[in-house]
């Protein structure tokens, strides 16, 4: 009788001319054939990765700065890559043991998330901020909402999922998606709350929602992270900068209170001159209706319309508009 299958193996029989007689012969599967099961793949990952970007980058370039010269309007649906491809059948093929006697990651798992980081820093560099968003949420994938402990006790990994969410978190901010870039802003600083830089984009992420008081509070919440005695210049001039944002935009509702419609013109212009937010240009139209001119306060609900079709009071404050100009009609619609 053949012999009982084992799970895992295959049994092949094998005839023995010489005796006339069947023996069995026990074969691995094929893919318990091969000890570097997991490494091909993770090489194959790593060729796709830097193939993925060749076309597009010829040189990678690291940045920091929170300034941007140009803005892009478009979205696209952000890729990633399955972190399981770094994995592989054995923990010999992912991990080491550090100097600590812990089990740590392997270059190749590094070299995969650098690879997308500099991929993004480039495309960023070139003003590609779509492109260089999908890079670095890429990058992010491999952590996954739960980080293992691998992730965990290694400090070049956790210094490398800062640097992604940083940057994606410019990539946003040049999109113009300040909401976006305030959230990735948050998550940084609930890492590090010293971390200046972040408290700095996500200042200036409130200060472009209309946000004026937040942005003084997180000024201040990083001055407290910091050297209170001696904040460093860039946080000093965007708290004096946020403060007097902060104190114009009160100044404008109590003057429109007041019924002074020309001095809260005045104070919302310095407004619209730092943001150009709803709630700053949605104000600014109800002052120019107050004292008039509904062509200007039209424009500037066009305006809030054009980058945003979702908020109501824009398209209220349209109605309102072409009802006074007689065009009943047109704001019933």
């Amino acid at each position: 009788a053949s012999p009982a299958r084992v799970h895992g193996l295959v049994n092949t029989p094998v005839t023995k001319q010489a005796e006339g007689k069947t023996s069995w012969k026990i074969k691995e599967e094929p893919w318990k054939q091969s000890s570097n099961y997991g490494q091909a793949d993770l090489k194959k990952g790593m060729s796709k990765t830097q193939k993925s970007g060749a076309e597009d980058v010829t040189e990678s370039t690291e940045w920091s700065d929170t300034s941007v010269s140009s803005y892009g309007e478009a979205t696209i649906r952000e890729t990633s890559i399955d972190p399981v491809i770094c994995r592989g059948s054995s923990s010999s093929s992912s991990t080491t043991k550090g100097s600590n006697g812990k089990r740590k990651p392997t270059n190749s798992f590094l070299v995969l998330i650098e690879s997308c980081k500099k991929e993004g820093n480039a495309l960023f560099k070139a003003q590609r901020y779509i492109r260089a968003r999908s890079y670095f949420t890429r990058g992010l994938n491999f952590f996954g909402a739960k980080p293992s402990r691998f992730i965990q006790n290694d400090e070049e990994l956790q210094s490398l999922e800062i640097t992604l969410l940083f940057n994606r978190s410019a990539c946003y901010f040049a999109e113009k998606s300040y909401a976006l870039a305030a959230a990735e802003a948050k998550a940084v600083l609930a890492k590090i709350p010293k971390f200046e830089k972040a408290s700095l984009r996500l200042a200036a992420a409130h200060i472009q929602m209309g946000a004026f008081a937040e942005a003084v509070q997180v000024c201040r919440d990083s001055c407290e992270q910091g050297r209170p005695d001696a904040p460093s210049s860039a946080l000093q001039e965007l708290l004096d900068r946020s403060t007097l944002l902060s104190k114009a935009y009160l100044d404008a509702v109590s003057y429109f209170e007041d019924g002074r419609y020309e001095r809260a013109k005045s104070k919302v212009k310095v407004l619209s001159n730092e943001s150009k937010s709803p709630t700053v240009r949605l104000f600014e139209a109800e002052i120019y209706m107050r004292l008039g001119n509904l062509a200007k306060a039209g424009k500037a609900c066009d305006d809030v319309v054009q980058g945003n079709e979702q908020v109501a009071n824009a398209h209220l404050s349209k109605g309102i508009i072409a009802i006074l100009s007689c065009k009943f009609d047109e704001g019933a619609n």
